[in-house]
C-alpha cells in the first residue's frame, strides 16, 4: 500500500492533480465571463483578458 507521501510523489497522481487544477482555473474564468459582458466589455476583450477562445466565451455567456 501506498503511504499519503509516496502517493504525492507519484507521476499519475501528479497529472490528475495538475489537470484539476486547471479545470478549475479554466471554470474560474468561465464564471467570470458574463460579470465582463454586464459591465461593458465585448466578447472580444473578454477572450483577450482571459486568454480565452471567442467561442468559449461567447458558450460561456
Amino acid at each position: 500500500m501506498f503511504e499519503l507521501s509516496e502517493l504525492k510523489q507519484n507521476q499519475f497522481y501528479q497529472k490528475v492533480l495538475a489537470e484539476r487544477q486547471a479545470e478549475s482555473h479554466l471554470q474560474d474564468k468561465l464564471e467570470a465571463v458574463p460579470i465582463m459582458l454586464q459591465h461593458g466589455f465585448t466578447a472580444e476583450e473578454t477572450s483577450r483578458i482571459l486568454g480565452l477562445t471567442l467561442e468559449q466565451v461567447l458558450q460561456a455567456a
